[in-house]
């Protein structure tokens, strides 16, 4: 049965590229049904967790950051935390490494489980502090290999059964050259004294070589070199057509290995290559080997004993290997297991709020604590020529092949009855989940019971906005009628508007007529004054005959300047009531436009209004001034008369 995403376990990967390493990518490809894949490749410190999570993978246990996270997802104790060991332990990154943080490396681990990758490995866990955190679950990316060299398999379904000479096969014909691979491991140092001595171990390497003109114990070899960069250009070494294939593939095509303590080293020994360590480095080793070169005096004889390996050291290390190196079965399907027992447990814990707490032992062992003999420990190999021995051999043999067949049986019958308890529990779980889908079912029918009331009533509302709709269409038409009847009418005002201010220019033109007017009017009636005058004082004197008739002439004069003040008096005053008609209309517009505000045509209308306005006051202040001149012409004339 396909399982809906909301139901699957979700395990989150805190890296931001697994799928470029063989680290996760060997596994990631081959997700369970019931598991949701996630990866974090955007987070940061502060970042809280997805609530759904149950589990969080990861191999960085060496940065802040990260560690900042597993830190807190330990505290929150929501999550479960796995951490997957990528290599071997070495002395020197542990201890002397200042690069990364103290501590960092396990000592102890913020996880719940750390995936180690053999057994070895989970004891020297275990003394940092991390008792019943250790799953030894191997490396899923040398699954091919181990299968391809039989490892699987030699734990017990054929011990005892390898013909002799098989074994020994492995070594090339005398005729045939001896491939020799020389790697380093990808930081080989971390300190310029440690590079120092990186590079002289070497460079002390490459010189024997160089030496011994590719001639070992009578035996032509080829080596091929596969070093970090700057072991390569210190040494001037030129890269070899190999360099292009992969780390597997040129193990593969090598017969012999010698390399700087890196997990390259269990790899040559899963591919049944004799290994030799170059380590110049006075250091505990957490990993051992067979062949060890720590000075230059040891070479001879190291590489002389790697192009022919006696049984006895291939022994040793193929008991190394199963000590470091999880080879009883795919790591593949341990590291799953693993992973989606651990995602349940977290789950479960999760949702009845405890902290999460999970077995010591999740993953079986299936050595049952025991170390079976491999394919190499071989006493008619090892002596041959002793009979008896031989003999002996034998018998061990068939007796060994009895106790693993029994042991076999034993764990067969093991496996069937977990299995028969996971198909109860399977059972039980799909009653329960029956029995949720049918209170679910019902929950739901009663729902849709009650949806389809609320959309009944929804459809009698949508009838009742339909005709509130309908009656708002036509109160909007209508709207829409009378606003374009008051655009005609704007329209209509807006041309009277117009009229009127053309009107009030006119008007404007002919105040400034009437005040030249009056102007020349209080020029002539100087004149007149300074003419009375004179014609008064010569009548005085009696000297000119002529006075009387010029002043009678000079007043008739004056009555006709009288009769033109008072039709200028009078055009003012019509003048004047025009212009109280245009401000009345002026206002009345001006009322009807603040309806209109709305619009922007109403606004401009306004504008254009206000703009008038403002014309009609400097219009009035026009007509104030030619009124106080008429007014004081008027006075003069008056004065005139009277005098």
């Amino acid at each position: 049965m396909i399982q809906s995403d909301e139901h699957k376990l979700v395990v989150a990967i805190l890296w931001r590229f697994p799928e470029k390493s063989s680290l996760y990518n060997t596994w990631m490809s081959k997700v369970p049904s019931h598991v949701q894949l996630r990866i974090l490749d955007d987070y940061h410190i502060d970042q809280p967790l997805a609530d759904d999570i149950d589990l969080l993978v990861t191999h960085m246990h060496y940065r802040w950051d990260e560690l900042v996270i597993l830190n807190n997802a330990m505290q929150q104790q929501r999550v479960g935390v796995l951490v997957l060991a990528d290599g071997i332990i070495e002395y020197r990154n542990t201890w002397q490494n200042e690069n990364i943080p103290s501590g960092s490396l396990m000592q102890p681990a913020f996880a719940h489980k750390i995936a180690t990758i053999g057994l070895a490995q989970s004891r020297v866990f275990q003394s940092w502090g991390n008792l019943g955190k250790c799953e030894a679950v191997g490396l899923p990316r040398l699954d091919a290999v181990l299968e391809k060299n039989e490892w699987w398999a030699d734990q017990w379904q054929t011990i005892g059964s390898v013909d002799v000479e098989a074994k020994v096969a492995t070594i090339k014909p005398e005729n045939q050259p001896v491939n020799i691979l020389v790697c380093s491991a990808r930081t080989p140092a971390f300190d310029d004294q440690q590079w120092q001595v990186a590079l002289q171990q070497f460079r002390d390497l490459k010189d024997y070589f160089d030496a011994c003109g590719n001639q070992v114990a009578g035996r032509t070899v080829k080596v091929n070199w596969r070093l970090a960069k700057r072991l390569k250009d210190e040494l001037g070494i030129v890269s070899d057509p190999e360099s292009s294939l992969t780390l597997t593939q040129m193990i593969e095509n090598s017969d012999v290995v010698i390399t700087s303590p890196s997990t390259v080293q269990l790899e040559a020994m899963a591919a049944r290559k004799p290994v030799a360590i170059l380590d110049y480095f006075n250091v505990p080793k957490y990993v051992g080997a067979a062949w060890q070169i720590s000075s230059e005096v040891q070479m001879s004889s190291v590489v002389s004993d790697l192009v022919d390996p006696p049984l006895q050291k291939m022994s040793f290390q193929n008991l190394e290997l199963s000590n470091q190196l999880w080879t009883v079965n795919s790591s593949e399907d341990r590291i799953w297991k693993l992973i989606t027992s651990m995602a349940d447990t977290a789950r479960t814990n999760r949702l009845q709020n405890r902290n999460q707490v999970f077995p010591a032992h999740i993953l079986e062992n299936q050595t049952w604590g025991q170390q079976l003999p491999d394919r190499q420990f071989d006493l008619a190999a090892l002596y041959p020529g002793m009979r008896a021995l031989q003999v002996k051999a034998e018998s061990e043999s068939v007796g060994l092949r009895e106790l693993v067949e029994v042991q076999a049986a034993l764990l067969r019958a093991k496996q069937y009855s977990e299995e028969r308890s996971q198909l109860r529990h399977l059972e039980q779980t799909n009653q329960e989940m029956l029995a949720n889908y049918t209170k679910f079912l019902d929950e739901k029918s009663e729902f849709i019971d009650f949806q389809g009331l609320k959309v009944e009533e929804l459809k009698k509302k949508a009838i009742e906005n339909e005709s509130l709709l309908e009656q708002r269409n036509l109160a909007f038409d209508r709207v829409q009628q009378d606003f374009a009847k008051q655009a005609e009418e704007r329209k209509f005002d807006h041309q009277k508007l117009t009229d009127a201010y053309a009107d009030a220019k006119q008007k404007q033109a002919r105040v400034n007529e009437l005040r030249e007017a009056n102007q020349s009017l209080r020029d002539v009636n100087k004149e007149l004054q300074e003419k009375l005058q004179l014609a008064n004082r010569k009548l005085a004197n009696g000297n000119d005959d002529n006075a009387k008739e010029r002043v009678e002439s000079l007043l008739a004069e004056n009555e006709g300047i009288n009769q033109r003040m008072d039709e200028l008096i009078r055009e003012r005053a019509d003048v004047y009531a025009k212009l109280k008609t245009a401000n009345a209309f002026l206002s009345q517009q001006r009322e009807t436009v603040n309806t209109l505000e709305a619009t922007s045509d109403s606004k401009n209308l306004i504008r254009r209004i206000e703009e008038l306005v403002d014309e009609r006051k400097e219009l009035y202040q026009k007509l104030k001034v030619a009124n106080e001149e008429v007014a004081k012409n008027r006075s003069g004339t008056h004065g005139r008369d009277h005098h």
